[in-house]
């Protein structure tokens, strides 16, 4: 049981530590996660996991660096080849031998095979790390392409350097020919069984359903064990099993092209699954990373042989050094080709992508804000170089004593030296990196990009509304009702602390209008006068409600919803059975009808986001009071059976679709305008689909 609380707590402080993202934004999720991994490993009735190396590679990095591949763009992959393998090969074995050498002349205690083995550990990047960084920090497209393709490969090239280096250590020979043959066996045996893996896979799945078992969840349960029997399949070869899984994961990309009913239905179930599982899987490792941490520091913190002033400031010191390597090794040996490829969303400037985007002055504005210039561009690849896991499981894989019986030298420091490496290289990442990156530029295109978005959607809900007939006046309130719904979560997302001040002022003043509006109407006896009075209250309430500042976003339409849904019901209006129902809704007609102009007019002069927010609720609460006055009007028709025609259900299927394709066509408009990317298009028809295969399910089930 002691397990199960253990792991059940972990899972807890995953969930907890995006919640807390939410409110400490500046702090970024793997650093939350090790914070929350110390205080775990702090509680005396928390599980403490004894760490297996190989038990954690198969674990946590076999499926999620599987899962990269399979996420990774192989586009940019393929046109960034030549500067992945300046990094994941080349730097890797620079750092290893400038380093070491560094490290073994700073420390002398630490042997140089140990030295070298130590700088092995750290010179590969993490693909893990590097993902996590790129959700919440902006980078730039084609920098972030180039990361993530570094981190995927120079896995293999650091453990097999790591290896060698121990195996050095511990025997006393080494032999670079030997290491260099060794090597090419291992890279090009992992990427070999990856391929015939993968290939044998998806025999087994061709010969599965030709027996016609199209089971979601039995193909799904195949492709969660792929990465796992993959890697051991490597590693019994003595192959790289992590560069086994990357490439099967690549290969596994292309899946998702084939269109068709059998694998339509399982591409997004296991898109969903993978998404889950990756999540659960970041956030653990990065937990048991900090549940570790107590043990090492403690180890040499309490450790009087050793200084701890100077044991911090020999990782400052190396931390500095493989920065300073990475940013001259990415200058010299890296710089043109970045100014060329990396510039530009990762693709070539001749690519059909830009050509399209060159067409525009308005793309070409939105990509000159993504620029960065050469140094600037290298420093940020500097500073992105995350050490995580991987350095982690190699370093912690020392072994105790050597081949002539002698204990290792220094495991202990080489070991709280690599953690504290890690720590900084986190902690650059998290609060130096975004200083260089053109924050502001990223987060103005993004607003114009939702902008955009919103235009689309207000141009899809115009359209429906010219459509409007009494015939399907139902049908497409609904539709229009939920169109306004996203456009209303578009404006949130746009929205600053300015802008809630600005529509808190607004409000009050659209509630004075409907005051002013509602006694006009009872001087010129146009309403009755419990129907006014009843209403008045109401919005006296609100208002009182809202200069204390306990107001809400949707608290007004909400509290009408509400209203309208007891007027349903029981006819009579809620606390006042002697107010007709017609007479209120007569009332919130006109009422809405009079805010909407108003705030017509107002958008003319002033076209902020406060006005527009209005303007969408105040439409949407007159499509719901249309739709209503529609459904009492036909339940009166029918008998009182209060349900719309059978046959306009397909109707409103039909209006949907209709809405869809709308939106599809206002995207590529959009697209070839230029003012929005090819990802952010991409992005939105994906999600139209994932709309449209559920009002399929729907309507079916």
């Amino acid at each position: 049981m002691a397990l199960f609380y253990g792991v059940l707590l972990m899972l807890g402080a995953i969930l907890l530590s995006n919640l807390i993202n939410r409110f400490v934004p500046s702090f970024s999720i793997p650093i939350i996660q090790i914070l929350l991994g110390i205080v775990l490993s702090l509680l005396p009735s928390m599980y403490h996991f004894k760490f297996d190396t190989e038990l954690f590679l198969i674990l946590f990095l076999a499926p999620l660096l599987f899962h990269d591949g399979m996420q990774a763009d192989k586009k940019s992959l393929w046109d960034l080849k030549k500067p992945i393998i300046m990094l994941a090969l080349g730097l890797v074995f620079f750092t290893v031998a400038v380093v070491g050498i560094i490290i073994h002349n700073m420390i002398p205690s630490i042997p140089l095979a140990a030295a070298f083995a130590l700088a092995a550990a750290l010179a590969p990047t993490d693909a893990v790390a590097v993902s996590s960084l790129g959700k919440r920090i902006k980078i730039p497209e084609g920098i972030k392409n180039l990361l993530e393709g570094e981190a995927l490969i120079n896995d293999a090239s650091g453990i097999v350097s790591f290896q060698f280096a121990v195996a050095a250590m511990v025997t006393g020979t080494f032999s670079l020919l030997h290491a260099g043959i060794q090597f090419l066996y291992v890279a090009l045996g992992g990427v070999i069984i990856g391929v015939l893996m993968t290939g044998l896979k998806y025999l087994l799945v061709k010969w599965v359903r030709s027996l016609g078992m199209e089971n979601i969840t039995f193909h799904l349960l195949i492709g969660l064990l792929t990465p796992f029997l993959i890697y051991m399949a490597a590693e019994e070869c003595r192959v790289s099993g992590i560069l086994a899984v990357v490439i099967s994961g690549v290969i596994h990309s292309f899946e998702g092209r084939k269109i068709n009913p059998e694998t339509a239905t399982l591409n997004i179930a296991s898109k969903s699954v993978w998404s889950t599982l990756a999540f659960a899987l970041n956030g653990l490792v990065f937990l048991i990373l900090g549940m570790q941490l107590p043990q090492i520091i403690s180890v040499i913190w309490s450790d009087v042989s050793i200084s701890n002033l100077e044991t911090i400031g020999f990782i400052l010191a190396i931390t500095a050094a493989m920065m300073l390597i990475r940013f001259l090794w990415s200058f010299f040996t890296i710089g043109d080709i970045t100014e060329n490829n990396l510039v530009e969303k990762g693709f070539g400037r001749n690519s059909k992508k830009n050509r399209l985007q060159e067409k525009n002055s308005s793309a070409i504005e939105i990509t000159e804000r993504g620029k960065l210039s050469r140094i600037r561009t290298n420093l940020v690849i500097s500073m992105s170089g995350v050490r995580g896991s991987v350095t982690l499981a190699s370093i912690l894989s020392l072994p105790f004593i050597l081949s002539n019986g002698k204990a290792f030298p220094e495991r202990d420091l080489i070991i709280f030296i690599a953690a504290g490496v890690i720590l900084c290289s986190l902690l650059i990442a998290n609060f130096l990196l975004p200083l260089l990156l053109k924050k502001d530029g990223i987060e103005e295109a993004s607003m114009e990009e939702r902008e955009a978005c919103l235009e689309i959607i207000e141009n899809v809900i115009r359209q429906m509304s010219e459509l409007i007939t009494d015939e399907n006046k139902f049908q497409i309130g609904k539709v229009i009702r939920n169109l306004m719904l996203r456009s209303e979560e578009l404006r949130d997302k746009n929205y600053k602390k300015s802008s809630q001040k600005e529509e808190r002022n607004l409000r009050n003043e659209v509630l004075a209008w409907e005051e002013d509006y509602t006694n006009l109407l009872l001087k010129n006896n146009e309403i009755e006068e419990a129907a006014a009075r009843h209403y008045l209250d109401f919005l006296s309430k609100v208002i009182r409600k809202n200069d204390r500042k306990e107001y809400y976003s949707y608290s007004h339409i909400g509290r009408v919803i509400r209203n309208m849904k007891h007027i349903k019901k029981r006819g009579f209006i809620p606390g006042n059975p002697a107010v007709h129902r017609v007479q209120m809704e007569t009332l919130k007609h006109l009422n809405n009808e009079y805010v909407l102009k108003r705030l017509q007019e107002r958008k003319n002069s002033e076209d902020t986001l406060a006005v527009n927010k209005l303007i969408s609720e105040y439409e949407r609460l007159e499509a719901l009071l249309t739709s209503r006055t529609y459904l009492a009007g036909n339940r009166q028709g029918q008998g009182n059976q209060g349900i719309p025609p059978a046959e306009r259900i397909d109707d409103k299927e039909d209006l949907v679709s209709l809405s869809f394709q709308m939106e599809r066509d206002g995207i590529q408009a959009m697209y070839e305008q230029g003012r929005i990317s090819w990802e952010t298009a991409r992005k939105m028809r994906s999600d139209i689909a994932l709309m449209e295969l559920q009002l399929r399910q729907t309507s079916v089930s």
